[in-house]
């Protein structure tokens, strides 16, 4: 029976080549289903990294990148991580697969043994297993493996008032441990009462007692990677060392950028001197004069990790840099106050501080 891992892509363009790279070094034999959850240029939420993050996973002959369809989008237009997992769900059933293994971007493979664990669980009848049980009762979806035939409710979030009413809800959900649960997970359930990515499935399979925890070994989750933990590559590197090789490994996949798609580049006044829009926007002037950039610089960020006005580069942070100094020099400029300056000078030298690492 086929089995299919599996991961959902949301800003995480470092932290999925860790992976990916990772899980492919243990399972070489396998190919990675990736459902694409990144915004789309014009969106919301869109950063130029998400089109590096589309293009890397794009260009690995170990993955297999799919389209999250727009329908499943929420009213404010965001894709929900739950509703990644359907798609996949979806294109399992299509292909014939029978088992899925879901893990996040933000994960380390470093053995073979808790993928072992999860399988054999189904083996021996679970509908699913995983290797973390949250203080209410369900088990969070990652890592876990799922028997697609067995799976019997959607991975998107929404209302357990339905569940609430089945007789063995109050023995597998229990309330009381979310008045002291102190992790993000566990304070919004207990303020909204509703099912997280998957429980809901979890939750089918359970009452029928076909759903098992596992040990785990080999896997770690770090947790928080498209949210607080969004770092630049140099930053994962320094704050996690055991990453780096994954990193390297991710950076030699990716395909060099031509100036020529950057999207903060206007060649309007000639082709050796241009204006980078991503320089004013940090600095905060409309004046063009502050972006002029040289094409070998340009040449040089394109190599370089996707910039964005959350995320510089080693490039554009050392442009930043004597773009700020100067602004402090001159007591400020419209658009721009010192004060303003001598903040991006500092965010500018942590971000070369960090590189060299």
């Amino acid at each position: 029976m086929d089995v299919i891992p599996f991961l959902v892509a949301f800003h995480s363009p470092y932290w999925v080549r860790v992976a990916v790279e990772s899980y492919l070094e243990q399972f070489p034999g396998d190919r990675l289903l990736v459902v694409d959850n990144n915004p789309r240029r014009g969106e919301s939420g869109w950063y130029p990294y998400c089109e590096e993050e589309r293009a890397w996973l794009a260009d690995h002959p170990g993955v297999i990148l799919i389209d999250n369809p727009r329908h499943h989008a929420l009213p404010d237009g965001r894709l929900e991580h739950g509703g990644g997992m359907d798609v996949a769900l979806a294109w399992a059933r299509e292909h014939g697969a029978g088992i899925l293994v879901h893990l996040e971007p933000d994960c380390l493979i470093t053995g073979r043994q808790w993928r072992e664990n999860v399988l054999g669980a189904l083996d021996q009848g679970a509908w699913m297993a995983g290797g973390l049980r949250q203080s209410h009762g369900p088990i969070h979806p990652t890592p876990s493996a799922w028997r697609v035939a067995e799976v019997r409710a959607s991975f998107r979030i929404g209302s357990w008032a339905e569940e609430e009413r089945h007789p063995r809800f109050a023995e597998l959900v229990s309330l009381a441990p979310l008045e002291t649960d102190r992790t993000p997970e566990g304070r919004w359930v207990r303020s909204v009462r509703y099912w997280d990515t998957g429980h809901r499935a979890w939750f089918a399979a359970a009452v029928h007692d076909r759903a098992a925890l596992v040990e785990i070994p080999g896997f770690r989750h770090y947790w928080y990677g498209s949210v607080w933990r969004r770092f630049s590559e140099a930053t994962l590197a320094a704050e996690f060392p055991e990453l780096r090789l994954f990193l390297e490994r991710g950076r030699a996949r990716a395909r060099l950028r031509s100036v020529e798609e950057c999207p903060y580049r206007d060649a309007a006044a000639g082709t050796e001197v241009a204006c980078c829009r991503l320089l004013l926007r940090l600095i905060g002037t409309t004046d063009v004069s502050w972006g002029a950039v040289r094409r070998d610089a340009c040449v040089a960020c394109c190599a370089s990790p996707r910039p964005s006005v959350d995320q510089l580069n080693s490039v554009v942070a050392s442009l930043l840099y004597g773009l700020a100094e100067e602004v402090v020099r001159l007591g400020g400029i419209p658009g721009g106050t010192a004060a303003a300056a001598a903040d991006l000078r500092s965010r500018a030298e942590n971000e070369l501080a960090m590189a060299l690492l």
